[in-house]
């Protein structure tokens, strides 16, 4: 959450000449409403059946960058997900950083309780073990320019991407 994964995703798919999907968008598109309606109704529970469900359906597309949301990690079957779909980043950031750049936003449901700073703090103890788990890289992502992001994730993963020297 709040990492960049849909900037960085979108600007190295642009990089790779590669589609590009971002995975809470396309949940919208498929419930037909906003995730934090998604929250409202179904709760966190109901909301990652459908993450789940719409995760599955991307093993149709080919040379296709994917951001996905921050808790995707927390069910274990998302993980093999991840990995059946291919190479998977985790970008790294701070958890002081993170919380600096999503405190105010207002389209966060998990944030929605009385200390959303706690509950930031609690999310990276839960997940960072998670992300471990499910990354074949982790590039450090804190506070670096987009540009350098992608070169250190192409430099990484550039045999899987087809742009390895």
């Amino acid at each position: 959450m709040g990492c960049g994964k849909s900037t960085v995703g979108r600007a190295l798919a642009r990089r790779l000449r590669w589609d590009f999907i971002d995975l809470d968008h396309l949940i919208e598109h498929r419930a037909g409403k906003r995730i934090t309606e998604i929250f409202e109704q179904s709760g966190e529970a109901g909301f990652r059946e459908i993450e789940g469900e719409v995760l599955v359906s991307l093993q149709e597309f080919e040379r296709v960058v994917v951001a996905t949301g921050g808790g995707i990690v927390t069910h274990a079957e998302n993980l093999e997900r991840l990995r059946s779909l291919g190479y998977v980043v985790w970008l790294d950031v701070p958890e002081e950083e993170v919380y600096q750049r999503i405190a105010h936003s207002t389209h966060r449901p998990l944030l929605h309780t009385e200390n959303p700073r706690e509950t930031v703090r609690k999310l990276f103890a839960l997940r960072e073990p998670m992300y471990r788990a499910a990354a074949d890289c982790i590039i450090a992502a804190s506070r670096s320019p987009r540009r350098k992001i992608i070169d250190s994730i192409l430099q990484r993963a550039g045999q899987y991407f087809g742009t390895a020297p």
